[in-house]
């Protein structure tokens, strides 16, 4: 992204460091170190799973409630915009489209589903931040990622009860 960016977008001048050093240090580091804990550590790894579980899960619920609360009044401009439908039909497209490519494995298909569905908003953060400067694109992903949020819940507790 921090090289394709500058590319997909004409125009737009970012500096791929400025870019790729919040990526490295928020998605792939934690990534990395949960890797290496689970080949290197795998019994501590098991021991904090559980917690490490619950502090994810209430820090997504703190996220949504903060995006809502903190941009409540840009989020009520939009309604009647298109930018909540355009905001389901993507994130119900990256579910489909992870649930055909993730394989023949139930399990694996639902992982894929979720995962490619919600791995974009954090990434999408960091360039909207650093890069624009039109408060109509933060809000765009601010709705995005509300609607994912609440969209995901749903796939997720509906992929669950069909279990």
């Amino acid at each position: 992204m921090p090289f394709a960016l500058p590319l997909i977008i004409p125009g737009l001048e970012a500096d791929p460091w400025k870019i790729a050093r919040p990526l490295l240090l928020f998605i792939v580091a934690p990534l990395v170190l949960g890797m290496f804990l689970n080949a290197f550590a795998r019994t501590f790894a098991a021991r904090i799973r559980a917690g490490v579980g619950i502090i994810a899960t209430l820090s997504l619920i703190l996220l949504f409630a903060l995006l809502v609360a903190l941009n409540l009044r840009a989020l009520f401009g939009v309604i009647g915009s298109g930018a909540i439908l355009a905001a389901i039909l993507y994130v119900v497209g990256l579910l489909i489209a992870g649930w055909i490519l993730g394989g023949s494995n139930p399990e694996k298909r639902k992982l894929m589903a979720l995962g490619t569905a919600g791995r974009n908003f954090g990434a999408a953060f960091v360039p909207a931040a650093t890069s624009f400067t039109d408060p109509k694109i933060e809000v765009a992903l601010i709705v995005n990622a509300i609607v994912g949020i609440i969209l995901l819940f749903l796939a997720a507790a509906w992929l669950k009860r069909k279990s």
